[in-house]
């Protein structure tokens, strides 16, 4: 019995030995999951007209876009995205609606840009392409009235009814100040997207104020040179004031051949901008055409008093031989405002997927000059918020700003109106633009004899 016991207890010490000097147990494995490769670089498009007859603004819209992908390269790229660099891939609209809807999707489908911006001209054709393939649409300058669901569009830009209000709100404030104004209107609008979105809103305008229509008449955009047959009706319609859209060289041939026929306005020209914001235009008329001409413009008009200027301006110019313009400072703001977002996007694989965080991101936007993220200190110690440089105070995108229509809207964007006062644009309208010991606007008119 004592020889088993021992046998036994031989084997259990044994046992316990070896469970001692075996091995514990593995844990069950786990699959590692990779880590996400972040892009080295990242594509963002442009539709701008190149060619044709918006090219001058299209092609300082690229300028000013390229110096701030370039400005944002050389400064660490996107800092999220360990560095990541920009690319602007450019597609030219040729200025007009088939060719714009053909490059956008091109610029989604086979460059596969994550975003796109622009477009300044037949920015509907570029807005339907974004939304049918869910690609945010960070628009610039934009000449289109929408009327439907894009909630793909993030428009930076004015809207074309704050134009209207600018426009109009400017002509009641001078006809309050001084005691007169206009009763009877005339308008004169390019066939574009701009110029028939701008009358059709103005029409409603007009009627509303109670002022008289006596001539509308639209014209072939970027195509006459003769504005006589409209002169001679424009002459016998007699109209208080003008209000016209026009673009290069379409504003030219118009100014020269209205001070050669010398039809006067009382309460003068106004025009909804484009070449007469332009460097370029001025260029090519005299101080004494455009004297007293008002402008809505969409920009920082004195742009050159601010001390940026020679940081935006001396690439710009070099690149393109004309000093920065409305449109340069749009295309550069609207990369920072891309640039902010897609700090804060989460970056996917998935091509759509990264589309789709950057809109999430883009409707969060808020950039001020107190929180703005991308602050750029000049030599001198000054610094400046590079999404702001057109003259607002905020960039921050809400829906449904535009009754019946859904898009993304910067509401605090807005413009000012500007009088052509001994050749200089002095804004005048709303009175906080208007700058301290500058002449005051003048209304009414002197007739080309009195001038």
């Amino acid at each position: 019995m004592k020889k088993v016991v021992i046998i036994v207890s031989v084997l259990v010490i044994a046992a316990m030995a070896l469970w001692g000097c075996a091995k514990p147990p593995e844990e069950p494995l786990v699959p590692k999951v990779p880590a996400v490769q972040l892009p080295t670089e990242i594509k963002i498009g442009a539709v701008h007209p190149m060619t044709g007859g918006c090219s001058p603004a299209g092609i300082q819209m690229t300028a000013g876009a390229q110096l701030a992908v370039d400005q944002i390269n050389a400064s660490g790229g996107i800092k999220s995205m360990e560095g990541a660099k920009l690319k602007l891939v450019v597609g030219d609209s040729q200025s007009m609606p088939e060719p714009a809807a053909s490059e956008a999707e091109r610029l989604i489908t086979r460059e596969e840009c994550v975003v796109l911006m622009g477009s300044y001209a037949n920015t509907i054709p570029v807005t339907v392409q974004c939304q049918k393939y869910e690609t945010p649409y960070v628009a610039s300058v934009v000449g289109a009235h929408f009327d439907k669901t894009y909630d793909w569009i993030f428009r930076d830009f004015n809207m074309m009814e704050y134009d209207d209000q600018e426009i109009w709100g400017a002509v009641k404030y001078f006809t309050e100040t001084r005691g007169e104004g206009p009763q009877a209107i005339g308008m004169l609008h390019n066939d574009g997207e701009w110029g028939l979105t701008s009358r059709s809103i103005a029409l409603g305008t007009i009627e509303r104020e109670g002022w008289e229509l006596v001539y509308d008449d639209i014209f072939p955009f970027g195509a006459c040179t003769d504005f006589s047959p409209y002169l001679t009706k424009i002459k016998a319609a007699a109209p208080d004031l003008m209000a016209i859209s026009m673009c290069l060289p379409d504003h030219t041939f118009f100014s020269k051949q209205l001070m050669e026929a010398g039809i006067d306005f009382p309460y003068g020209v106004m025009s909804w901008g484009c070449a007469c914001e332009d460097p370029v235009f001025y260029g090519t008329v005299t101080d004494e055409e455009v004297e007293y001409m008002f402008v809505q413009e969409d920009c920082d008009i004195w742009i050159t008093q601010r001390p940026y200027y020679d940081y935006i301006n001396d690439p710009i110019e070099a690149e393109i031989g004309v000093p920065v313009s409305a449109y340069g400072l749009c295309g550069y703001g609207v990369v920072w405002d891309v640039k902010d977002a897609l700090e804060r996007t989460q970056y996917h694989r998935d091509l759509s997927m990264f589309r789709s965080n950057l809109h999430d991101a883009l409707t969060l936007t808020d950039i001020t000059e107190a929180n703005c993220a991308d602050m750029i200190t000049l030599p001198d110690g000054t610094t400046f918020c590079p999404a702001l440089v057109r003259g607002i105070d905020r960039v921050k995108f809400s829906q449904g700003a535009s009754p019946g229509a859904e898009f993304w809207q910067n509401t605090y964007s807005h413009g000012q109106i500007s009088q052509n006062i001994d050749g200089v644009r002095i804004p005048m309208y709303p009175t906080v633009v208007h700058p301290e010991g500058t002449p005051d606007f003048v209304w009414p008119i002197p007739s080309w004899a009195e001038r």
